[in-house]
Formats: structure tokens, C-alpha cells, sequence
């Protein structure tokens, strides 16, 4: 139910977005602004300006210039040896600097010597300059921002596509492990139909107890599980030994339930020649309780290892014993 709500609000925001942008595109087409991006666009061909001008110095005047005053670049400039001379290099927008000499009208365009920081110096076209620096400067604070945060930006990117890689593919495990819960949910109430069945069909012997009732097939990744009679006397002796006053009894409870695991995981389809090669091949997906699997299997192999010079506690052997019975409960098998 949680994975329908969260796909339902994932398509409301693309569809919200896409009505945003429905909205913006068609607010500027009845503004003048695609005939200024026109405009823009044709200000910038190299083929007819002096330069190339930045999307703000499009729009930006370039004011009443004369000697000694300063200017800034509204664009990438082009620095000649003299009026339409000679090109001696190029000058970043933004760029600052000082006139010297000028204007100086040739080709149908005003020209004036520029003083800059950085060399090159040399005549520029004014269609490309602004005497309005402050202001100009202001009004490339955007820009600037902009291309100090971009690499930022593109890591930010980059996180969120990950992070949403990362929430579509837990949201499918989610998917995948309800499914598994339900289906587990429809083993075991046939299960209690063939229980009860089964009891109806008794006669005399009330004591007469039922070691297994196998239904077809234990998991074996994706498949259904594969359960035992409740009252499997294996696991009653397990509670009973558990349940004594005798370390060494706690230690037979502990290897006699690593038993029954192996037995589980054998019919389950997992292979290799130990309890946990088996473990390694099982899927977390598939397998709730693995890691209470491997706990238990660890105390299994210390007290199989290290004999009597292993001090286990009641506390302990307890607790072990709580590990294998939730793997167990897991795909009712005891």
C-alpha cells in the first residue's frame, strides 16, 4: 500500500513539473523575449560583431565613452593592433579596463584604445564595451555565482540520481519481500487446512504425533517455503535439553538445532559442504533471518571447536537456541 501512495506522489510531482514548465514556456511567448533571444542570438555570430557578446551584455547599454574613463567588457573581445587592424588576441567578459585614446570611426564602427590589466592592449569595437561597471557588475553576480557553484551543481546532480537510483531499488525489494510475506501467509493457512484435516482423521490414538507433514517444495530463492508439524519432536527433545541443569546438555541442544538447519537449507536447494558455504549462496531477500542464521551457526562452531575450554552460559545457550527457532518459525519448519 506504502510503495502505491509513494509511486502515486512520484507521478503528481512530474506531472506538477511539467505543468510548470507548460506555464513559463507560455508566458514568455507572449513577451517580447524570443524576439531579444533572436536578437541575441544574431548579436553574437563572430561574423558580425567585433566579439562575442554575453547573454547580459545583449541587453546591456554601452553608455557615453570617452578618454581615461573605465569600461567593461559586455563580452569576450577582440583586441586589435588599430582601428579593424590586425587581431592581437582577445579579452575575457567582465574584463576591466581604461580608454586612452579614441573614438576612431572605420568601417561603419567607432573604435577606441583600451588599457587593460592583463595584455593584450589594443583598439576595440565600443558595441562591445559598457562605461556602466557598477551596474554591470551587479547584474553578472548570477553568472559569476553561477560559475563558481557549477562544478557544486554537478555533484548535487549526480547524488540525487543516485539517491533515487537508490530508493527505486529498495522500493523494488520492499515489492518483492511483501510478496514473499504473502505468499508465506497462503502456505501456512493450507497448512492449518491439512492440520486440521489430518486431526479430524484420527481415531484411538489420541497419542500418536505426526514427525512431518511436508508440503511440496522449500524455498529455493523465489519459491514458497517448504513446512513441518508444529510439534516436531526433534525440536521439543531440543527444548528439553535446553531447559536441563547440565552445561553439557545446553551444548547437545545447540549442535542438535545446527542439525536441523543444515537439514533445512539441504531442502531448500542451497549447496556446499559446510552450514556456511550454504549461507553464503541465500539472498537477504529470501532469507529474513540469515543473520540470526549465522550467529547461531558461530556459537555452533565455538563450542564444536574449542570443546570444553569454551565457557558457554546459560544466558548464551539460550539465546542460540532463540536464533535457530526464529530461523525455523521463519519458514514454519518446526
Amino acid at each position: 500500500m506504502a510503495s502505491k501512495v509513494n509511486n502515486e506522489n512520484l507521478l503528481y510531482e512530474m506531472i506538477g513539473v511539467v505543468l510548470v514548465l507548460f506555464v513559463i514556456v507560455t508566458f514568455l511567448g507572449k513577451t517580447d523575449f524570443p524576439q531579444k533571444l533572436k536578437e541575441f542570438r544574431e548579436n553574437t555570430r563572430s561574423d558580425k560583431v567585433d566579439g562575442k557578446l554575453s547573454f547580459i551584455g545583449s541587453f546591456f547599454p554601452t553608455g557615453n565613452l570617452s578618454v581615461n574613463q573605465k569600461i567593461a567588457n559586455k563580452g569576450s573581445v577582440i583586441v586589435r593592433s588599430e582601428p579593424a587592424g590586425q587581431i592581437l588576441g582577445r579579452q575575457v567578459v567582465r574584463e576591466k579596463g581604461i580608454i586612452v585614446a579614441g573614438p576612431v570611426e572605420k568601417f561603419d564602427k567607432i573604435w577606441w584604445r583600451i588599457d587593460y590589466p592583463k595584455a593584450p592592449d589594443g583598439w576595440v569595437w565600443d558595441g562591445i564595451l559598457t562605461n556602466k561597471t557598477v551596474l554591470f557588475s551587479v547584474f553578472n553576480i548570477l553568472p559569476i555565482t553561477y560559475d563558481l557553484l557549477k562544478p557544486f551543481f554537478v555533484f548535487l546532480s549526480i547524488l540525487i540520481f543516485v539517491l533515487i537510483v537508490i530508493v527505486l531499488l529498495k522500493n523494488y525489494d520492499l515489492n518483492r519481500l511483501k510478496q514473499k510475506r504473502i505468499q508465506f501467509e497462503n502456505e501456512k493457512n493450507i497448512l492449518q487446512s491439512k492440520n486440521d484435516f489430518v486431526s479430524t482423521q484420527k481415531t484411538n490414538d489420541e497419542s500418536v504425533q505426526l514427525d512431518q507433514i511436508e508440503i511440496s517444495n522449500l524455498p529455493t530463492g523465489n519459491d514458497t517455503p517448504k513446512t513441518e508439524n508444529p510439534k516436531n519432536k526433534r525440536w521439543s527433545n531440543i527444548q528439553t535439553l535446553i531447559n536441563s541443569h547440565n552445561v553439557n546438555d545446553w551444548r547437545q541442544a545447540i549442535i542438535e538445532a545446527d542439525i536441523i538447519l543444515e537439514e533445512m537449507l539441504d531442502r531448500m536447494g542451497y549447496k556446499g559442504d559446510s552450514i556456511g558455504e550454504k549461507l553464503k549462496q541465500v539472498e537477504k531477500s529470501d532469507f529474513l533471518t540469515l543473520d540470526s542464521a549465522w550467529e547461531a551457526h558461530k556459537i555452533r562452531n565455538r563450542i564444536a571447536h574449542k570443546g570444553s575450554n569454551y565457557v558457554l552460559s546459560k544466558d548464551d545457550a539460550e539465546r542460540a537456541i532463540e536464533l535457530y527457532r526464529a530461523v525455523f518459525s521463519e519458514f514454519y519448519y518446526i
